[in-house]
């Protein structure tokens, strides 16, 4: 970073404006010009600060993360006040630090998750996404201790990654009663031990129902629709749900808008053809090697790892861009609703040491989804420590249910 100190006060206020200008509108668009905008500094007293984008960025997550923390350490204050710690008094804050973020914290949550899913990390923003989620396993892990729980280390890693996954969908599902129904009894089997015991709720209606919002007839994927839709499916995977419009559709199929808009009418008919191509090339590629026949010709190969564990991380990624922009636009609450329902469908493939426990149904499916993704996001860097990482919380996750069964 470049340029003169400003005082604390004017920074924050920068910072702030930077926010608003990326809860709205996305990571994309905060750039030197945008900012000065919105913020009233000239771009010449901008650049000569930061010098480039970069470094706004780094200063950025720098303010963001220590919002963050600033945030869990009022939560973690009010919850020790929660005595005794039962089960059922974890699961009320673990929903009450979910609805706190969106409700109080909307802003900053949604500025965050644009922190979490941009890939491009630099080192600086890396460490500071790194910082955060430390803290928040660290204030988990203390409020388990202090209220006596015998396994604190195993579980307060998989409900710092829950939290992080289920906020993010929070952030435009929260208002739907399947969700909130769906997301309490996920919270439930979590802490009673993931897998199911003899009374356990079947969780396949609520999943049904939640699927439901999304009431559209499957796309017919033959012919110049199914070119098109491909050609969808891939701007999502590489571009992001934002990127979706009829002109970028029609530069990536090479043709015409007109032809876009013939066979897909409005963004919404777009978005369900292509998000329905996408999934379905990416189940293909956990049931073989890698998705063959004509959804090779869009280049889905290059979208993708082979391995199951790569295929279901780019159908996590999907189904987080397609939450936070429906976060920010409504319209697109169905098709939020519909990848938050596909959560631990490929539990099976992807898990095999739960498998073989003989007690995976759909409930522990989801937990372990949702579990595994939110420590995905969560993870300044996408690297093989961080998937060793996140195999080991799973790993206690699932040992957690085994001692707390015996």
């Amino acid at each position: 970073m470049q340029g003169p100190r400003h005082s604390d006060d004017k920074m924050n206020s920068l910072m702030m404006a930077a926010r608003s200008i990326v809860a709205e509108k996305g990571l994309s668009a905060l750039s030197l010009r945008t900012l000065g905008k919105a913020s009233g500094w000239t771009l010449g007293d901008l650049t000569y600060h930061f010098g480039k984008k970069q470094y706004l960025l780094d200063a950025f997550a720098d303010h963001e993360a220590k919002e963050q923390i600033e945030a869990i350490g009022g939560f973690a204050a009010l919850a020790k006040l929660m005595t005794p710690l039962d089960n059922q008094t974890l699961a009320a804050l673990t929903n009450l630090c979910i609805d706190d973020a969106v409700s109080n914290r909307r802003a900053l949550s949604l500025s965050w998750f644009e922190l979490l899913l941009d890939r491009e990390h630099s080192d600086a923003t890396a460490a500071a996404i790194e910082s955060v989620r430390k803290e928040q396993t660290a204030a988990w892990q203390e409020l388990l201790e202090q209220g006596g729980h015998p396994h604190a280390g195993w579980l307060a890693p998989a409900i710092a990654a829950f939290v992080a996954e289920e906020t993010l969908h929070s952030l435009s599902l929260g208002a739907l009663p399947e969700y909130r129904l769906l997301r309490n009894a996920n919270i439930a089997r979590m802490l009673d031990g993931v897998f199911p015991a003899s009374h356990a709720l079947d969780f396949a209606p609520l999943i049904d129902r939640l699927h439901s919002q999304l009431r559209r007839e499957p796309s017919d994927h033959s012919g110049r629709r199914g070119t098109i839709s491909q050609a969808i499916g891939d701007l999502v995977a590489t571009s992001g749900v934002g990127a979706i419009s009829h002109r970028a559709v029609a530069m990536r199929a090479d043709v015409p808008p007109s032809t876009v808009a013939h066979y897909f009418r409005t963004r919404a008919d777009i978005l369900h053809a292509g998000i329905e191509w996408l999934y379905a090339a990416l189940q293909d590629g956990l049931q073989q090697d890698m998705p063959r026949g004509p959804r090779d010709s869009m280049g889905i190969r290059k979208i993708l790892d082979p391995a199951p564990g790569a295929v279901v991380r780019t159908l996590s990624r999907v189904g987080h861009q397609i939450s936070l922009a429906a976060a920010r636009d409504p319209a697109l609450a169905p098709f939020a609703a519909m990848a938050r329902s596909r959560r631990g469908r490929h539990a099976r493939i992807v898990f095999p040491a739960a498998a073989a426990t003989g007690n995976m149904d759909i409930g522990a499916a989801q937990v372990l989804s949702l579990v595994a993704s939110g420590a995905h996001i969560t993870s300044g860097i996408w690297d093989k420590t961080m998937i060793r990482s996140v195999a080991e919380i799973l790993e206690n996750l699932i040992k957690y249910y085994r001692t707390s069964h015996e």
